[in-house]
């Protein structure tokens, strides 16, 4: 058992990867591990990349796109609600969003451009 399991946050085995952008179609910059709580009361989702992969780059340069940009980061909300509303389980909402993180790609990259970012 991995340290992580034995913490309370158990391995799932089907959920092995990032969705690849268009830009960097390649499965295996992808791959991560996911570890989802034990407890129902607090729900906790640790997503595990390797470093410098194309995985881990993206969810840093996301999380500080939505920390710079509001609008970006209400149209995120505004997402995952519609998405919610309409999808009724956590794997078909999940690959409900996949369109939206490439469709941001781009706004992504011109951020990272424009103001320098690097993780």
């Amino acid at each position: 058992m991995n340290t992580l399991a034995a913490a309370g946050f158990p391995r799932v085995e089907d959920y092995r990867m990032d969705h690849p952008t268009d830009d960097l179609p390649d499965p295996s910059l992808w791959v991560k591990r996911f570890h989802g709580s034990c407890d129902p009361e607090q729900v906790v989702h640790v997503h595990v990349r390797e470093l410098g992969s194309a995985g881990w780059q993206y969810a840093l340069l996301f999380r500080d796109w939505l920390r710079a940009e509001p609008a970006a980061a209400q149209e995120y909300v505004d997402v995952k609600r519609q998405l919610a509303d309409t999808h009724d389980s956590t794997s078909a909402y999940a690959d409900a969003k996949a369109p939206w993180f490439n469709e941001i790609w781009p706004r992504m990259q011109s951020f990272a451009q424009h103001t320098g970012w690097s993780d």
